[in-house]
């Protein structure tokens, strides 16, 4: 493979969007399919009320769009992709209108799920990890880790919010003010097998947790940690959070529903697709 000469081949999403149920600002999402070439990354820009992405291909370095989350201002979407077997996976960034991707980082280490500060700061793990970390406005941190969560303020946790080895919590976002903090809940037996995924929000340091939202999954989907697998994120006006529903270990949608759990919407529909990797931008603000 050899570095990328033009901008990766962009795709139409054909599915019909509720933009109404969005709002504002970027929502980003990877789309995941049968074949290397038939994916990609999506954005719904809910302002514009417009849809574009770029497909996945391993024809050039970066061309694998793997775990994508869209910066604050909406403008650059940060990925993880395959250079070579001598750095193998890395960081790249690239223009959320189009452009020619970016080799963000390069060291030996496989590094992977990227992840914005509000500053616009860029966060990954190395070595294959697949710690899960949200950064607040106020420089709180909560990171999901071994099936539960910690929230740091601070170089100690000063919270773990943990429900035991059965219940995954995963996916944690701090609301965009810093006032809130909400996860992904999967209640499972023998560990990894799921019956319901819920999305909590909770207080910033994780009290006084209160489900929005209770989805039903498929009897015997398995549910693992890590890769953006499960993912959530809060609108730019804090009213909202987009978040990714599994159907099966290869297909899933992207919903939206509203903080006050009143309005529960599907925002993607394609049959036979893995949609995953959510992320919203800040912008425009309230």
């Amino acid at each position: 493979m050899s570095p990328p000469a033009t901008p990766p081949p962009p795709i139409a999403l054909a599915d019909p969007v509720a933009y109404d149920a969005l709002g504002s600002g970027r929502l980003c999402f990877e789309r995941l399919v049968s074949s290397v070439s038939g994916g990609g990354v999506f954005v719904i820009d809910a302002s514009a009320r417009r849809a574009w992405g770029f497909a996945t291909t391993a024809d050039y370095v970066g061309g694998l769009f793997q775990e994508p989350a869209i910066s604050p201002d909406g403008r650059r979407i940060a990925y993880s992709s395959l250079t070579n077997f001598a750095t193998f996976w890395d960081i790249y960034v690239i223009p959320a209108d189009g452009g020619v991707p970016a080799r963000a980082s390069g060291g030996p280490e496989i590094e992977s799920l990227p992840a914005w500060t509000p500053g616009s700061e860029l966060l990954w793990n190395r070595d294959g990890g697949q710690t899960r970390e949200a950064v607040s406005v106020t420089g709180a941190r909560a990171v999901a880790q071994n099936r539960g969560l910690l929230v740091y303020r601070g170089p100690l946790p000063v919270t773990r919010i943990d429900e035991g080895s059965e219940v995954l919590l995963d996916a944690p976002a701090f609301s965009p003010d810093g006032t809130e903090l909400a996860w992904v809940r999967v209640p499972g037996v023998n560990y990894i097998v799921a019956r319901r995924m819920d999305v909590v929000v909770a207080d910033p340091d994780g009290g006084h947790p209160e489900t929005i939202a209770t989805l039903p999954l498929p009897d015997g989907l398995m549910i693992v940690s890590g890769g953006n697998n499960l993912s959530l994120a809060w609108s730019p006006d804090g009213r909202r959070l987009a978040f990714n529903r599994p159907e099966s270990s290869t297909t899933g949608h992207v919903f939206v529903v509203s903080r006050d759990g009143a309005r529960l919407t599907q925002i993607t529909s394609a049959p036979g697709v893995g949609d995953r990797s959510v992320s919203w931008s800040y912008l425009p603000r309230p």
